[in-house]
């Protein structure tokens, strides 16, 4: 099966395979933004010992071009090319970069302070998303020490009264910031190190997915730092909550609320963008 974005050319099981921004195309397939590659041995044969799916997020700007020719009057034979466009640059987000001989704890977490119940709260809520970049692609290393291959990302939302477990965001926002650090490896020491300037930034869209896997999408503002690789431009993330609403709704109803969830890739990729 070539790659695909839009409906699913394959017929009967039908499904709509789109990008976190796309418009529903409500044909009456599923609609799907976490999709799956099928690594196989044969693609003809499925083999549930040996086959791998991965989670993947298609780009807004992802674009595919077949060409086919055939030729010859008694022969015919068509060949496929497939081209895959896309010129942001993308990360993956909050799977973690382990360090040998040590445990993984830098996985994507968001911290929720104080913690919240089914009831609207009447303080003022901060909720608090880090994590890791991993797996960075297109950005060339332009402008930067070293070719960009992951980092940091830090991103802080504080909203007023009115948060409740299933809605976080759902007071007014009152103050914002996005920290993002750039890593990539230093050719003498095989470590990652610094490969450009941290960019820092506010956001100015924040929305909240409340339905299973739970989820957010963050905008910033455009990078205004002089030095930034990055500037004028801005980062869209797409974060997929791990956490099953059973496990959600028992930490809502624990002492002190719902105050930590994880975003690993568990449910769904999670993607940071940079786009114009």
């Amino acid at each position: 099966m070539f790659p695909f974005k839009g409906p699913n050319p394959n017929g009967g099981d039908s499904f709509n395979c789109l990008s976190p921004n796309d418009p529903l195309l409500n044909n009456g397939n599923p609609e799907w933004r976490n999709c799956k590659v099928r690594l196989a041995v044969s693609l003809a044969n499925q083999n549930t010992g040996s086959d791998t799916y991965l989670n993947t997020v298609l780009p807004d700007d992802f674009t595919i071009t077949t060409t086919t020719s055939s030729s010859t009057s008694t022969s015919t034979s068509t060949s496929t090319s497939t081209t895959i466009v896309n010129n942001n640059p993308m990360c993956e987000m909050g799977a973690g970069i382990p360090v040998a001989g040590k445990p993984n704890k830098n996985i994507g977490t968001i911290k929720v302070s104080p913690g919240v119940t089914s009831t609207p709260s009447v303080k003022k809520q901060t909720i608090n998303f880090s994590g890791t970049t991993e797996n960075c692609q297109n950005t060339g290393g332009v402008g930067s020490k070293l070719p960009i291959i992951a980092g940091t990302m830090k991103a802080q939302i504080q909203v007023t009264s009115g948060s409740v477990c299933d809605a976080l965001l759902n007071g007014t926002p009152l103050k914002t910031k996005l920290t993002l650090a750039w890593k990539g490896t230093n050719p003498k020491t095989l470590k990652l190190a610094s490969a450009a300037p941290t960019d820092n930034s506010t956001l100015t869209v924040e929305t909240e997915t409340a339905s299973s896997p739970r989820g957010f999408d963050l905008t910033s503002a455009a990078f205004a730092g002089t030095k930034s690789v990055f500037l004028g431009k801005h980062a869209v993330l797409h974060i997929v909550v791990d956490e099953a609403p059973g496990t959600i709704g028992a930490a809502c109803v624990a002492k002190g609320g719902l105050k930590l969830l994880h975003f690993t890739g568990a449910t769904g990729l999670s993607t940071l963008e940079i786009q114009p």
